[in-house]
């Protein structure tokens, strides 16, 4: 049995529907998004019938109605719950982003579109004072809103066509490797696969950095209960890996993995007390599920479920963008 790695146990999650992208995660993907569609814009510029794959939906105000940046991120919103409409206007949005829109493509930093949209917010309207409560109960404090953002969940269907989040995720590296494989000729094809391979890679990058910070806030508890599954024999040494972050000026420079390919080779160059790294690696993968199974219980946050799934979706599009890079 050979352990490549431990998001290999992904193959055993059951399947959930959606999960949150908010903050600097959400702001990569969202250009991530961008940066595929724009792939296809170029792609069938001179197609008579274009077969476009992403947002093909998003009806904007460019050439042949393809949509701008924030048409596209208008079209990307979850709808309000309560208005069953988006919450933000395209202009509100467009105003936001005029001076990276109005940047030439060549001249636009990947760090400065994530953080633009990073960056948006609009306030909701204040919540009505609550009913006056009675002399002797206590006021009840005004709840401020949360702003709306950007950076959110997207709206269902909104990338692909009856795909869940996670399958439009894995699929966004392919437009830019169609475009990468194409012969067409265009002054901006080579930026445009160059920040669309990069995009998708942070993208990765964050989600894969999230996760594994979890799990090494947890590194004393899953040695515990590797010492107490072992029946005391064995506790190997959990190596760890430094990755590098595609897009360095937005977010961390680097971050570090756990590395269990390099863990349980280790482990095979100098076993403990007879323990052999095939019962490491089961006793390893028993402690991974239960980890999740904890963070699950009652339905409670984090749900590790959820966030593995986007983590191997993510390293499917970064995978599947870069196919000839």
């Amino acid at each position: 049995m050979k352990l490549s790695t431990i998001w290999g146990v992904a193959a055993l999650l059951s399947s959930i529907q959606t999960v949150s992208a908010y903050g600097k995660r959400g702001a990569a993907e969202r250009a991530a998004y961008w940066w595929a569609y724009e792939a296809e814009t170029i792609q069938f510029k001179d197609h008579p019938d274009p077969p476009y794959t992403i947002a093909k939906d998003c009806v904007g105000s460019g050439p042949r109605g393809r949509c701008n940046l924030a048409e596209l991120m208008h079209h990307l919103l979850e709808l309000d719950e309560k208005t069953k409409a988006p919450p933000i206007t395209v202009a509100e949005i467009q105003n936001k982003f005029k001076k990276i829109t109005d940047t030439p493509i060549e001249k636009l930093s990947q760090d400065r579109l994530m953080q633009v949209i990073n960056e948006f917010e609009k306030a909701k309207p204040e919540e009505p004072e609550p009913d006056s409560p009675g002399e002797d109960e206590p006021k009840k404090p005004k709840k401020k809103p949360k702003p709306w953002k950007l950076t959110g969940n997207i709206r269902e269907g909104s990338l692909y066509a009856g795909k869940d989040y996670y399958q439009s995720l894995e699929q966004i590296g392919d437009p830019i490797d169609n475009l990468f494989k194409s012969g067409v000729k265009d002054e901006n094809k080579e930026q445009i696969i160059k920040l669309g391979r990069q995009a998708t890679e942070t993208v990765s990058y964050l989600r894969e950095l999230e996760f594994d910070e979890k799990r090494l806030k947890t590194n004393s508890l899953w040695q515990q209960k590797f010492l107490a599954l072992s029946e005391g024999k064995a506790v190997p040494k959990l190596i760890t890996k430094t990755i590098a972050n595609p897009t360095p000026k937005f977010g961390k420079d680097e971050g570090k993995l756990w590395n269990f390919a390099d863990t349980m080779e280790e482990y095979r160059k100098n076993p403990i007390d007879g323990f052999t790294a095939d019962q490491a690696e089961r006793i390893f993968k028993q402690i991974h599920e239960e980890w999740i199974d904890e963070g699950n219980k009652d339905g409670g946050a984090p749900d590790y479920r959820k966030h593995l799934k986007a983590v191997n979706a993510a390293k499917v599009a970064a995978r599947r963008a870069n196919c000839d890079g």
